[in-house]
């Protein structure tokens, strides 16, 4: 079940009223069956879903909402347990996707380039001040410093395929943990993020996080996430 917050709410309104000449989807997501993937050089050549994950042993009497959750794009940024957020211009209505679902490619280069019907494409990067998670239409460009390739597939213990990169690690960051939801972030070896750019403006409300990826059809799934 996906709690909204107060913050959630605002957001959601500021799509509602900004979206005059597009539509945006804010419907839970629903994986499509999971297809027989082709794997070259460790990478899928099917676009991928994020789940959150971990690779300590599993302690039922620890509480870990943030665990086996849809990571999605909301608001141009990766977090979990909320909507995926996407638009589709009005006169486009009959060819868009559904637009519920966040999905991504791993590119050989080691991109991480968004499964869309944009024209010139969508890309994840990291943001070089805040170290989130966040989306970028190509043709706009990232910020001078931004994380935006490095990214390969490795397996934890369980042998579960895991989005990584090796400059450092994925964090989960809430303002309430008992709830979330928790915005994803990159945190770089030997450093620690800076809490003003936290939901909850304290390093101890994050969590270490692993992006667990399940491959799904080869399809486009939004025309672009927003």
């Amino acid at each position: 079940m996906i709690n909204i917050t107060i913050t959630t709410l605002l957001l959601l309104l500021f799509y509602s009223l900004t979206s005059a000449s597009a539509t945006v989807s804010t419907s839970p997501s629903t994986i499509p069956p999971k297809p027989k993937s082709k794997y070259v050089n460790g990478i899928p050549q099917s676009p991928i879903v994020l789940v959150s994950s971990w690779d300590g042993d599993y302690d039922f009497e620890i509480d870990r909402p943030y665990l086996e959750k849809n990571i999605n794009a909301f608001d141009c940024a990766l977090w979990v347990n909320l909507p995926t957020t996407s638009s589709c211009p009005m006169f486009k209505q009959e060819e868009c996707p559904p637009g519920n679902l966040t999905a991504l490619k791993v590119s050989r280069s080691g991109k991480l380039n968004m499964s869309v019907v944009y024209p010139g494409g969508q890309q994840m990067y990291i943001h070089p001040l805040t170290h989130a998670g966040m989306i970028t239409r190509v043709r706009y460009g990232m910020p001078e410093g931004a994380i935006k390739d490095g990214f390969k597939i490795e397996f934890n213990k369980y042998k579960r395929p895991l989005l990584a990169n090796d400059l450092g690690s994925w964090i989960g960051c809430a303002a309430d943990n008992a709830r979330g939801p928790w915005k994803v972030f990159f945190e770089l070896k030997g450093q620690t993020l800076d809490p003003q750019h936290l939901p909850g403006k304290d390093r101890k409300k994050c969590y270490d996080l692993q992006l667990a990826l399940l491959p799904v059809s080869e399809r486009a799934y939004a025309y672009a996430y927003v």
